[in-house]
């Protein structure tokens, strides 16, 4: 199970106009957050519709969850997740 983070709430989110692409690997280890300043480690499974789109797993008690997402919307480090927030 990948463990819930909580990042400062000095921390905040940037628009989405401001995120900062970095390179991706199939297979790292990153972090993502969807609110609350709450971040977990995911690994990223595969891109899609020619690297637009970036697919992420993750791991709780009972389930492993897959998500998709653009590829600025997650971060190296869980304060840049924060910084990244997804976007609904």
């Amino acid at each position: 199970m990948d463990k819930i983070i909580k990042v400062s709430k000095k921390v905040h989110p940037i628009h989405h106009n401001e995120r900062k692409p970095f390179p991706l690997v199939i297979g790292g280890t990153y972090y993502v957050c969807f609110g609350e300043n709450k971040v977990r480690p995911c690994r990223l499974v595969d891109f899609s519709h020619e690297g637009k789109f970036i697919c992420i797993e993750y791991n709780t008690r009972w389930h492993t969850h897959r998500h998709q997402l653009y590829p600025d919307e997650i971060g190296r480090t869980p304060e840049e997740a924060v910084i990244n927030q997804v976007t609904f």
